[in-house]
């Protein structure tokens, strides 16, 4: 069975599996270079994950003072009486709009609050980025060690909120050296099973057998299919008007030393 999407070739497999034909493989390349620059340029950016580390933390507040109710019997009662249809953004901001200006409730939680709805995100204090393999990927656990060790500190002596950030971003969800035959199809009890269901499987012309894109020794991902893009941040909720921010960073840097630069 052969099908023609634009200049992509898709074919399936004796299992009935999606692969893309040999001429089908730059641009299963292309797609999976552009998603993998949407995470670091959209999904990464520092302004739209320090927006999420305040949001994440006052929803956790609301839910902790039970400002806010997600347990399933209280979903399952607004659906049945229809208020669900309501249960939305607009629910949640005013639930924290309310607890921003609540007497019973401290200035440091209500920063986080006002930081939301001001769109008054935390600030970067540290930044680092490697692409690479295992000397990247023992960089980054060594930076997110040494920040444990001093992020207790450095909210002690500015009085300030600060948040860890690590993240890591590959091509693909498997590497270089899980060949597609070692995990048996359909075996959804497998550890590799969900990462094979979302791999790029290529079936050579002629051939009933497909690989993996990384497997394809013609292919960029084979080259790359073992490394990934690790990223580490350390961010700090300064109130408006707070001149201290080249002090913290200068501050944050030396804790951490040469290892950041």
């Amino acid at each position: 069975m052969r099908i023609k999407v634009g200049v992509i070739q898709i074919r399936l497999d004796k299992n009935s599996r999606i692969c893309y034909t040999s001429k089908g493989m730059r641009a299963a390349e292309h797609l999976l270079l552009a998603r993998f620059f949407d995470y670091q340029q959209i999904s990464f950016h520092k302004t739209v994950q320090a927006l999420e580390l305040v949001l994440n933390e006052a929803v956790e507040s609301l839910l902790r003072r039970e400002r806010l109710d997600c347990s399933v019997q209280a979903i399952e009662e607004m659906i049945a009486d229809g208020r669900w249809c309501a249960f939305d953004d607009a629910y949640v901001i005013s639930a924290i709009r309310e607890a921003a200006s609540s007497p019973d409730i401290e200035d440091s939680e209500k920063d986080v609050f006002r930081s939301v709805l001001n769109r008054n995100p935390p600030k970067l204090i540290m930044g680092w980025e490697r692409f690479g393999s295992g000397e990247a990927q023992k960089t980054r656990a060594l930076i997110e060690k040494m920040i444990n060790v001093h992020i207790d500190q450095w909210r002690e002596d500015y009085g300030l909120r600060f948040w860890p950030w690590a993240r890591s971003t590959s091509l693909t969800k498997i590497g270089q050296n899980v060949p597609l035959s070692e995990v048996p199809v359909g075996n959804a009890e497998d550890e590799l099973y969900d990462k094979i269901q979302q791999a790029v499987l290529i079936l050579p012309e002629g051939s009933g057998k497909p690989v993996t894109l990384q497997e394809d020794d013609r292919s960029l991902v084979s080259v790359l299919s073992d490394h990934a893009l690790y990223a580490v941040r350390v961010y700090a909720l300064l109130p408006p008007g707070d001149e201290r921010l080249a002090e913290i960073r200068s501050r944050v840097r030396r804790d951490l030393g040469p290892v950041v630069e």
